[in-house]
């Protein structure tokens, strides 16, 4: 279902965050401080996926699979960076 939010899907969605950023610390493409910023970055990025589009799907707005995944992916990534340079990580 487009832009269906559950508790668990939530839950299970940051612990993927979580491993996908031990696994990014495990092979040296980020620094272990980098872990929390990049965790929330990949929640932000699903999260936001998910609520706008229920949100585009509900108004009846057809949207693709690619302008999707760029948004989430622009962002996460923002959220990244974002809480990165506000902790002083960067």
């Amino acid at each position: 279902t487009v832009g269906a939010v559950s508790v668990e899907g939530t839950l299970f969605g940051m612990a993927a965050s979580l491993v996908m950023a031990l696994c990014a610390f495990a092979i040296d493409a980020i620094p272990l401080d980098f872990i929390p910023a990049v965790t929330l970055g990949g929640w932000a990025g699903f999260y936001i996926e998910s609520t706008i589009g229920a949100y585009w799907t509900e108004k009846g707005i057809d949207v693709s699979n690619e302008w999707m995944n760029m948004m989430n992916t622009f962002a996460g990534g923002t959220t990244a960076l974002t809480i990165a340079a506000v902790t002083h990580v960067l």
